[in-house]
């Protein structure tokens, strides 16, 4: 069984995580808000279902998700918006302050971070 399959997608937990802090909703208030099922919300948190862009935006808005929250949760689905490409020193230096990281988890995470935002750059410098 794979780390993923064993813990979840890294974005659902962290989707379940701002959920909880942010105003507590239950899943059920989140979808409610969102337009979609509390099993859909469900799955996306445990890894089975990946969000789409849209949804995973309207989920950001709902949970009032800051510049920062936000840009991390997208990298994580690699979906990163060409507005968020001015976030990268910002989500690199709250990786770098979290307690619950080891050095090795940081550095991957940083190394993947990276790769997506410059690949929203090409994206984005496209006509």
């Amino acid at each position: 069984m794979s780390e993923t399959e064993t813990l979840g997608h890294p974005g659902g937990r962290l989707l379940a995580h701002y959920r909880n802090r942010h105003g507590g909703l239950s899943q059920q208030e989140l979808a409610t808000q969102v337009d979609c099922s509390r099993s859909m919300v469900a799955q996306i948190e445990s890894g089975t279902r990946l969000p789409s862009s849209q949804l995973l935006s309207a989920m950001s808005q709902a949970l009032r998700l800051n510049a920062v929250e936000r840009a991390i949760l997208f990298s994580l689905y690699d979906k990163v918006e060409p507005d968020q490409i001015s976030m990268l020193p910002y989500v690199v230096a709250v990786l770098c302050l979290d307690p619950m990281l080891r050095a090795d988890q940081i550095e991957s995470l940083i190394r993947l971070v990276v790769q997506e935002y410059k690949m929203a750059i090409v994206v984005g410098s496209q006509p």
